[in-house]
């Protein structure tokens, strides 16, 4: 468990006495976990003239379960065959501020909800030209702001968390999704094109959402393949899936996500042994269908999307 200090505000001026006794309540309960036990006590100077994380370096050494891939060494890495990682000599004290936005900058507009989720770090995209090439891509930085490292314009990713956090099990055996030189982390992106049987493009699909993109990607297919339904039609439709644990039904999103009655559904599957779990699943589907009279395109609402083409 960490420790953070902070200062409470001052009652004159500014707009910190705006701060209510219940919201100090909450933020002085705010537990910070770090990643690592501190088993000494330090005394004396920072060991770091830096701020932060520490600034100075120390040493390479060998990899150690528990600790931080976004410091692994990929030279060293790759010369030894086995990760590295950099050490630096760190600061022993951290202060946390706590910004809280108390003004109305928020309560602007119509007063309407967007149910729409704004998920970050990864993107689909379906694409079909006059002359018929066709493009599916998801693309991802995995996480908002990727690695917070931006190279010429571009963010860089932070897919080494798809990566197994310790290179071992319990038992000592190596783990097949360990962090190794020349590796790719496992990802279910599925971006797909269906094609008749006359090797003609029919189906462009794909969408964001983590290890359920595949049962969101497979279903829109089945919608618009087994069910008939239209682009937007198999978009809108309900979710559910299974990834090897509970069965996950999606909860319905007045205005976006079509009827369907997931509580009867739980009720039926849990007669049967089912363990049920309803929640939200934020797919971000992005189809395009050809057709006799031509394009057909649906897009997500639950996310961010758009159709569009001349």
């Amino acid at each position: 468990m960490g420790w953070f200090s902070s200062t409470e505000a001052s009652s004159e001026g500014g707009d910190a006495a705006a701060l209510s006794p219940e919201l100090f309540a909450k933020i002085k309960a705010i537990q910070i976990r770090t990643q690592r036990v501190v088993n000494d006590v330090f005394a004396g100077e920072y060991e770091s003239a830096f701020k932060g994380r520490g600034m100075e370096f120390e040493e390479v050494r060998e990899y150690r379960p528990g600790d931080d891939i976004r410091h692994i060494d990929w030279k060293v890495t790759a010369r030894m065959g086995h990760p590295f990682v950099k050490v630096h000599r760190e600061e022993r004290e951290l202060t946390v501020m706590l910004v809280v936005d108390v003004s109305s900058s928020g309560a602007f507009g119509t007063g309407g909800t967007d149910p729409t989720i704004k998920s970050s770090g990864t993107s689909h995209v379906s694409i079909l030209d006059r002359d018929g090439n066709a493009l599916s891509m998801t693309t991802t930085i995995e996480s908002s702001f990727g690695n917070g490292v931006m190279v010429r314009g571009f963010l860089l990713n932070n897919e080494l968390t798809d990566f197994s956090f310790s290179p071992t099990d319990s038992d000592g055996n190596p783990v097949a999704n360990r962090v190794e030189a020349g590796k790719r982390p496992r990802s279910s992106m599925s971006p797909s094109i269906v094609f008749d049987d006359g090797g003609k493009v029919e189906i462009l699909t794909g969408s964001p959402g983590g290890s359920r993109i595949i049962g969101y990607t497979a279903q829109s297919i089945m919608n618009m393949i087994d069910f008939g339904l239209d682009p937007q039609e198999a978009i809108n439709s309900p979710h559910y899936g299974n990834r090897n644990s509970n069965t996950e039904l999606e909860t319905a999103i007045p205005g976006v996500t079509g009827p369907g009655d997931a509580a009867d559904l739980q009720a039926g599957l849990e007669a049967r042994g089912h363990p049920v779990v309803v929640r939200s699943l934020t797919s971000g589907l992005s189809i395009i269908q050809v057709t006799k009279e031509g394009l057909v395109g649906g897009a997500d609402k639950r996310r961010d999307g758009a159709v569009g083409g001349r």
